[in-house]
């Protein structure tokens, strides 16, 4: 059962799966930050404060991985799946 199709169909599987579960954790944890955030006195200046900060992080985040991935190659992409003949 080790062909092609079966190879790219629990690929696929695997990365949707595993994307949707990281896209899924990370909206959570970003509405309790925020709910965390709005209670108390001066929630807006906070929230505002947390907005910033989140696009800072984004900056640096892509800032960083920007010259790795396409000026230093420290990335490539996986061997493509290939079936064994027996």
């Amino acid at each position: 059962m080790n062909n092609p199709i079966n190879c790219e169909i629990q690929i696929v599987s695997f990365q949707i799966g595993g994307s949707l579960i990281a896209a899924g954790l990370h909206s959570y944890l970003r509405v309790v930050f925020a709910s965390l955030l709005r209670e108390g006195h001066q929630s807006e200046s906070r929230l505002f404060w947390c907005g910033v900060f989140i696009q800072i992080g984004s900056f640096v985040g892509s800032a960083v991985m920007f010259p790795l991935v396409n000026i230093a190659h420290l990335f490539t992409s996986a061997p493509q799946c290939r079936p064994t003949i027996s």
